[in-house]
């Protein structure tokens, strides 16, 4: 039997009674309901809503585990998420109005480009990747840049930065990815995401309701409804970019090759900027190689911290070097060099002292492949080659040569008598410089300036990012975890946002101060948590600077580094208590929580 009085109850279903004409949906509901479309709404708002760069790496696991880390990071930790994605916005807004302007003042083939937001963010992306296979030589290549390539597959290629791709466009070059390929590679359609913003709407608005008419939310609901708000803002800014590219596209440099061969001597091969000189060129077979002007103070102040081998280093060099592999082999038979390399370095060097090195001059050599260039030895095109150790020889090989043909071609550096006069000396900032001038080291030339930079957009290629910008090893390379204060000095903006962020998110969550726990033990853990969520990174840039302060101080320093530690350890039990605690505070919840607005089930959600 049953009543007319909703919410009422079917006991059995006997065929000779009528129901009323009109039945309204009950207004009760269940723990599974609350889950369900808890879960359904997170899912919505991190796994469907995020959209990454494009992975390195395309096997199935590879991308499963990609995907997965990210889905944890914005699960306890939302506000990194959407920095990303203001980020990114505002990076694909600023190059979509560069490259606009630039298309304005130009011939009419760049008009065939249509530089849209989905072609923007497919270069940010890293959609967009140019082979450097025949130009990127190993032996030589400066240690960071070996980790980046040592475990890629060939052809080896890199990642254009929004900059490059602007430098290119300023020199007549466009990068020319259709959008019919942007969408091909991109693996969602606007129907789908119009789908997963009606569930959060329906999330939004059922608990706006349940405020209305006073009934109390569950932790859960709390909870999801960050993730909601955090879901909107990144479909706002992500809704134009492409979703789960998982290959990039790979172009051939061609008429840009010389650019592209100079940028990559500039970022990888930062080491050898105090180890090549320009000289003019050898015009015909008996000409003497030119006079040197005067070498670098040792130890140099561009290349960090050189030093000089004892006798047995010397050794073990030469030793490693009758074991190296051809020239033309690949990145991975130079592992075994690369490594054995780095074993010969502190603390088996001596320092030199700070004097003018005396420069050795050598012959001309041929450009073979194989070749090894000692101290002083020149190729033809004037290029020489400068080592304070004089054991040392630069091997040279096939890509070493392309790379060097390439940069050359384009940029020939035909006033280089002039240049080896008015470029900046390489030395000390107290120094006068060597009197009797200075070789043309690449690192007098701004084309060659070292990239170290902590913000992979400012680089040539961003080589190694995965989704964030910035580069974090810059700051905690030298000073460990407190050197992210320096982070925080140069990008202050980020520094509010983040502090903001934070604050934002434990305070939603302090929103359930009053509200009603299973015990009183869970309700004084979630305040504690929330609060230490909202005001941890302030409590970092406090102990930031109090290690700064006391660097000379052994013991005192220690003791802060502990305690950052330690502090690390309980934001990490901060964040997992607060999702934890949202799923299990509904063993023991009001029963008002279970009273849902009958109205609210009549739209459409999931």
């Amino acid at each position: 039997m049953a009543t007319p009085d909703a919410p009422w109850t079917i006991t059995h279903s006997p065929t000779d009674t009528i129901a009323p004409a009109w039945i309204d949906s009950p207004n009760i509901r269940g723990t599974l309901d609350i889950l369900q479309s808890c879960i359904l709404a997170l899912i919505a708002c991190i796994y469907t809503a995020l959209h990454l760069d494009v992975p390195v790496k395309t096997a199935w696991h590879y991308i499963f585990l990609y995907k997965l880390k990210w889905v944890a990071i914005t699960l306890f930790a939302p506000e990194i998420a959407l920095y990303m994605a203001a980020d990114r916005l505002r990076q694909a807004w600023n190059l979509r109005s560069k490259l606009r302007s630039l298309q304005n003042t130009t011939p009419s083939d760049p008009d065939l480009i249509d530089i849209d937001m989905a072609y923007t963010f497919f270069i940010i992306m890293g959609g967009v990747r140019v082979n450097i296979d025949d130009i990127l030589s190993f032996p030589e290549l400066h240690n960071k840049a070996f980790r980046l390539f040592e475990s890629m597959e060939r052809p080896y290629s890199v990642r254009l930065s929004p900059r490059t791709v602007t430098w290119f466009a300023e020199r007549g070059h466009w990068i020319p990815i259709s959008k019919k390929k942007i969408d091909d590679k991109s693996k969602a359609d606007y129907f789908q995401k119009i789908l997963v913003v009606m569930q959060v709407i329906w999330m939004v608005m059922q608990c706006i309701a349940r405020k209305i008419q006073n009934l109390p939310l569950s932790l859960l609901e709390v909870h999801t409804m960050v993730h909601v708000v955090c879901a909107i803002f990144l479909y706002l800014c992500w809704f134009r970019k492409p979703l789960n590219v998982l290959d990039s596209e790979i172009i051939n440099p061609g008429d840009f090759k010389g650019e592209i061969a100079l940028l990559v001597q500039r970022q990888f091969y930062p080491n050898m900027s105090t180890r090549l000189a320009l000289f003019p060129p050898q015009q015909h077979p008996d000409q003497p190689p030119p006079p040197r002007r005067g070498s670098l103070m040792q130890p140099d102040r561009v290349t960090p911290k050189p030093f000089r081998m004892n006798i047995d280093d010397v050794s073990r060099v030469e030793e490693m070097q009758l074991l190296e592999e051809a020239p033309e082999s690949s990145s991975r038979n130079w592992i075994g060099w690369s490594w054995m390399r780095r074993l010969a370095r502190p603390p088996a060097y001596e320092r030199l002292p700070d004097t003018w090195a005396n420069p050795r001059s050598g012959p001309w050599v041929k450009p073979e492949p194989g070749l090894e260039m000692w101290p002083g030895d020149i190729l033809p095109s004037g290029l020489l080659y400068h080592s304070e150790f004089a054991h040392i020889p630069l091997i040279l090989s096939e890509q070493f040569l392309h790379r060097w043909d390439a940069i050359l071609s384009t940029f020939p550096f035909h006033n280089r008598e002039a240049l080896v006069k008015t470029a900046s000396f390489v030395k000390s900032a107290d120094d006068v410089g060597p009197q009797a001038g200075q070789d043309l080291f690449l690192a007098r030339l701004p084309e060659f300036k070292p990239v170290l930079d902590p913000a992979y957009r400012t680089m040539p290629f961003s080589e190694g990012k995965r989704n964030l910008d910035i580069n974090f090893s810059i700051f905690t390379e030298s000073e460990g975890v407190f050197g992210l204060l320096g982070f925080f000095q140069q990008f202050q903006w980020l520094a509010g946002l983040a502090l903001l962020l934070s604050g934002i998110y434990g305070g939603v969550h302090l929103s359930a101060w009053n509200w009603s726990f299973p015990n009183s033990i869970e309700h004084l853990m979630w305040k504690i948590s929330c609060l230490y969520i909202a005001g941890a990174l302030a409590l970092y840039f406090v102990m930031a600077v109090l290690a700064t302060a006391v660097r000379t101080d052994g013991t005192t320093w220690l003791v802060t580094y502990i305690a950052f530690w330690l502090a690390l350890l309980v934001y990490m039990a901060a964040r997992l208590y607060v999702v934890f605690e949202s799923f299990f505070s509904l063993r023991r919840s009001p029963a008002g929580v279970y009273i849902s607005p009958a109205w609210v089930e009549m739209f459409p959600h999931f």
